[in-house]
C-alpha cells in the first residue's frame, strides 16, 4: 500500500487527491490509518467506506442476483437534427430492436410501450415535444410485435415541418417471462418466434449488432450520432490496437524516422 499513491485508489477524484495531498495523506497507506471519523467529516460517508475498504472490511458487496429492471429505456440524439419520417423511424424502430434485446437478455416481457420525439430545445426555431404511451395486448419481447407498434404511435406523433433531434423507446409494467397472460384472440405462434429469434442473437452476438436485423431499420444511418471524438476501442476491435514499432526511432535533426536496424 505505501507504492500506491491515493489519487489511484478507486473512489478518489481530483479534489479529493488535492485535499488529502494537502493534509500530507499520499498513500493508500496513509489514508488506511487516518482517523476514519476525521475523513468523515470532510469527506463524507464516501470517504468513511474507502477507509474500511483498505482496511479489508467490505463496504460494496458483489450483488450476485442484480434485480430485474423495472424499465427499460433507449434513446439518442441524432447526429444532425432530422426531418424525414423515414430517418425517424429507421432510428426509433433500431432502438425498439435494442430494448427487445434487453428484455430477452433478461428473460422478461414487456406491458407497455412508450415513444417519444423531440426538437432540440437550445435551437432556434419551432419546438415539438410529444410522446405516446401503448397498452400492448399481450406483454411480448418480441422484436417485431413492438416495432409494429412503435411505428403506429411514431406515426401518430410525427408532424412535418420540424427538426427533430432525438427519439427514444421505453417499456415498463415488466413482468417475468415464465407467466404471460394468455389472451384468447392471440394468434402468434410465441414457440416459433422464441426459437427463430433465439438463432437470430446468438448469430448477432458472434457475428456483429445487427448482422441480422429487420429492413425497416435502414441501412444508411443518417441520424447516427456523430463520433468524431469516440475513443478507439484498443481491446475489441482489431482495426483500433495499437501498433508499435521498436526497431525505429525519431531523429530529431533530420525530422526522419531512422531504421536502428541499418545503423
Amino acid at each position: 500500500m505505501k507504492q500506491i499513491p491515493v489519487e489511484d485508489i478507486w473512489g478518489v477524484g481530483r479534489q479529493y487527491t488535492k485535499f488529502l495531498l494537502k493534509n500530507n495523506i499520499k498513500t493508500a497507506f496513509d489514508l488506511k490509518n487516518t482517523d476514519e471519523s476525521w475523513i468523515r467529516k470532510y469527506m463524507g460517508v464516501i470517504g468513511q467506506r474507502i477507509i474500511l475498504e483498505l482496511r479489508g472490511i467490505s463496504c460494496y458487496p458483489i450483488d450476485i442476483n442484480p434485480a430485474e429492471k423495472k424499465e427499460i429505456c433507449t434513446s439518442r440524439s441524432y447526429g444532425k437534427p432530422l426531418q424525414k419520417y423515414e430517418d425517424i423511424e429507421q432510428a426509433t424502430t433500431t432502438y425498439v430492436s435494442r430494448v427487445a434485446e434487453k428484455l430477452r437478455k433478461q428473460h422478461t416481457l414487456a406491458q407497455t410501450l412508450l415513444i417519444f420525439i423531440m426538437t432540440n430545445k437550445f435551437a432556434k426555431g419551432p419546438q415539438y415535444v410529444n410522446y405516446k404511451i401503448v397498452q400492448l395486448p399481450v406483454a411480448t419481447n418480441n422484436t417485431s410485435e413492438l416495432i409494429h407498434y412503435a411505428v403506429i404511435a411514431l406515426k401518430a406523433l410525427y408532424k412535418k415541418g420540424y427538426k427533430y433531434k432525438k427519439s427514444g423507446v421505453i417499456v415498463s409494467n415488466i413482468i417475468p417471462d415464465n407467466i404471460r397472460q394468455a389472451v384468447l384472440w392471440d394468434d402468434v405462434n410465441r414457440k416459433k418466434f422464441k426459437e427463430l429469434i433465439k438463432i437470430v442473437d446468438k448469430i448477432n452476438a458472434s457475428m456483429g449488432r445487427d448482422k441480422i436485423k429487420y429492413a425497416i431499420q435502414g441501412t444508411k444511418k443518417r441520424w447516427k450520432m456523430r463520433q468524431e471524438n469516440l475513443s478507439p476501442c484498443y481491446s475489441t476491435k482489431w482495426n483500433d490496437l495499437l501498433s508499435v514499432d521498436i526497431d525505429k526511432s525519431f531523429n530529431s535533426d533530420t525530422d526522419e524516422l531512422v531504421d536502428k536496424s541499418r545503423q
